[in-house]
């Protein structure tokens, strides 16, 4: 009867531990994950390869012109200029565009290649702190313009170490040409963790909508000023040992709407050739313009060096 009971408070014992291992598992704080851009010594490069594809209509005055469906490739080239005790960094990127337009009626089409140099200071939590035009038009307007695209469509990380399931909002407001304010807003979470191109990577879903100003440039005769309106869906793979993005696919609806004004100073003649008429004659000419685009894109992380 002894050995009995002495087996019984045993077992309760062995049951009462093996409860407790159980329960601690269950209760125990998730791993976390410090999500941070690490931007290397100086001279570290990264490049990625990136393609869109976007089919649309267009509209003059309201009225339908024609539907459109174009593809697009880019080369994108990070290089890390200097890096500050913060751990934030000033980098130069180069952004080389290539994509078929038609070259006339008859449907045939021509390469165009469009480069782009930008330097940039970002955060580890990759905010954009600066932005510097290296080429092309440096007015206002485009830096306004690119300025907002990295405050309102590069994603900022959360301040602490977060879990599988965290998520965080990132809001701005944004000025427009009407001189309204609207509220550009993005919801991030941590899907989970995976394997992606052999990178131990935190899976990031981001859903939001972003307007983009855009004000008139100088350097044309034509006045004009409009707003991209985007409601984008983001998958992010993002590498957290290596601090970097090594896959990223979206899908998106733009709207690409503008107002601008331009004088007509030319009529044809009797013969049919344009004449330039004087300018008491110029006629003023507004019209508005609008696309709806839905667009997919994919950034790929092709070379570390």
């Amino acid at each position: 009867m002894t050995t009995k009971t002495s087996l019984t408070t045993a077992g309760v014992l062995i049951l009462t531990v093996i409860m407790a291992v159980i329960f601690t598992a269950c209760v125990a704080d998730p791993e976390v994950y410090l999500i941070r851009a690490k931007y290397g010594p100086e001279g570290s490069v990264l490049r990625y390869s990136m393609q869109n594809h976007r089919v649309g209509s267009a509209f003059i005055n309201d009225e339908f012109q024609k539907e459109f469906e174009t593809n697009s490739e880019a080369k994108i080239t990070f290089t890390t200029k200097e890096v500050f005790e913060d751990g934030s960094a000033r980098l130069h990127e180069e952004n080389i565009w290539s994509w078929d337009e038609p070259a006339n009626d008859s449907g045939k089409v021509s390469r165009k290649t469009k480069k782009m140099n930008y330097l940039i200071h970002f955060s580890p939590r990759n905010r954009m702190l600066d932005l510097e035009i290296m080429d092309g038009r440096k007015d206002e307007a485009r830096l306004l313009y690119l300025k907002s695209y990295f405050e309102q469509m590069f994603t900022v990380f959360p301040e602490e170490e977060v879990p599988v399931g965290f998520n965080w909002t990132q809001s701005t407001d944004v000025t427009l040409p009407d001189s309204t304010v609207h509220k550009s807003k993005t919801d991030y979470t941590i899907k989970g963790t995976t394997q992606k191109n052999g990178y131990f990577c935190a899976i990031i879903e981001g859903k939001g909508k972003s307007a983009l100003p855009v004000y008139d440039n100088p350097e044309t005769e034509t006045v004009s000023w409009g707003i991209d309106r985007i409601e984008v869906n983001e998958i992010i793979y993002f590498a957290i040992d290596e601090g970097i993005v090594v896959l990223s696919e979206s899908k998106s609806r733009i709207i690409i709407e503008r107002e601008y004004y331009y004088y007509k100073k030319t009529e044809k003649d009797k013969d049919g050739k344009e004449a330039k008429l004087p300018e008491k004659d110029w006629t003023r000419v507004e019209e508005t313009l609008r696309q709806e685009i839905d667009e997919t894109s994919k950034f790929v992380l092709e070379k570390i060096k």
